[in-house]
Order: structure tokens, then C-alpha cells, then sequence
């Protein structure tokens, strides 16, 4: 019997160079998950099949995606430029911006920035929809955790109303909510609105 490829079998190992922003947005997650690689991972995922949602709020946002023949990257930018969008006219007042993290104390701008991702096949996928614009893999990486951390290139007045509502949301819950999180709650709240909940 043929076996299918499991979440942890790996399709490669590649190499990849981070930014010192990079390793900053990289930075919010690591506590959580021990590595930049395993950040990375879960960037791609991410990305790959939204923000780990509940399966019937995946299901939603996949149904519309293809409704528009969009990739999955062009409709998570998407669904973040309508939000703002929203927000713009709202005419709530928002916080500043949080202040940018600080680089780790062990972080060493001129040293070594390389590291080692092994990409696991489930997401082989969204990688082959991602090489039609960035052929090379560690491209698609790294892109992965750019798009987390920037809200998927936003342009700078989406990305600065964004990051004031992360503020806002941080305040409110009274701890700092990551820009993984923060887009969690964007895509669940389209989501929800999308099956009518």
C-alpha cells in the first residue's frame, strides 16, 4: 500500500537569509515555538491554510477565494485591504502603534542570519502556487514571514491603521497581540460574516 506524505515528512531542507526585520517578526513567535525555522514553518502554513482557523471558517474563506480565482496570497491581502478599508470610515480613534520589538539580547546584526528550514510536504501546494512569482523556495520562506509581519505588504498607511487597531486590541486584552494573531482575528471575523454567523 502506497503511504501518502504525513505532516512531518519533509520534501527538503533549504537554506535560507533573513533580514534583521525578518528575525524581528520572527521574534514574536519564537517563544512559542523554540526555532526560527519552526517559525518560518508555521509562517508558510500560515499562509498555506489560514492561520490554522477552525475547519468550517477555512472552508468559508477557501469557497469565496475561488469564487474570485484568486491565489491564496492575493485573497488574504485582500480580505486585510477591505478591513482597512472598514476601519478607515469606522471613525474609531486608535492607540499609536506599539513600539517595534527589540532584537533578542543575544541578536548580533553583523553575524549570521542564515538558517536551515525543512518544508514539510503538506505544504508543497501553496509553494508551487508561490513559485509562479518566486521560483526559488527560500523566497517563498521568507516571503511567508514578511507577509505576517507586514500584513502582506501593506502599504504604509493600511499597515500604520493596522498596526493602531493591534494597539488598540493589545490594550484591550492586556497583553501584546502579535501580528499573527491580529490577522487571525481579521480572517475569522470575515469568516464569520462570510457563512452568516
Amino acid at each position: 500500500m502506497a503511504k501518502t506524505p504525513s505532516q512531518v515528512e519533509v520534501m527538503g531542507k533549504v537554506n535560507v537569509e533573513l533580514t534583521p526585520e525578518q528575525i524581528l517578526f520572527a521574534s514574536e513567535r519564537t517563544p512559542v515555538l523554540g526555532t526560527v525555522p519552526a517559525v518560518i514553518v508555521e509562517a508558510v502554513s500560515d499562509c498555506a491554510f489560514y492561520f490554522d482557523l477552525p475547519v468550517d471558517q477555512r472552508s468559508a474563506l477557501d469557497a469565496a477565494r475561488r469564487k474570485t480565482g484568486a491565489l491564496r496570497r492575493d485573497y488574504l491581502r485582500s480580505i486585510l485591504s477591505r478591513h482597512y478599508a472598514e476601519l478607515q470610515t469606522s471613525g474609531r480613534v486608535f492607540p499609536k502603534p506599539l513600539p517595534p520589538p527589540e532584537f533578542p539580547s543575544d541578536f548580533d546584526p553583523h553575524g549570521p542570519t542564515r538558517t536551515t528550514v525543512s518544508v514539510p510536504f503538506r505544504l508543497s501546494n501553496y509553494i508551487e502556487e508561490r513559485e509562479v512569482e518566486r521560483p526559488l523556495v527560500r523566497h517563498v520562506l521568507v516571503e511567508a514571514l514578511d507577509d505576517i509581519g507586514t500584513y502582506f505588504s501593506a502599504p504604509p498607511d493600511q499597515r500604520q491603521l493596522l498596526e493602531r487597531e493591534r494597539a488598540a486590541l493589545s490594550k484591550t486584552l492586556g497583553e501584546v497581540l502579535t501580528h499573527r494573531e491580529h490577522i487571525r482575528i481579521i480572517l475569522s471575523d470575515t469568516a464569520r460574516s462570510l457563512s452568516g454567523q
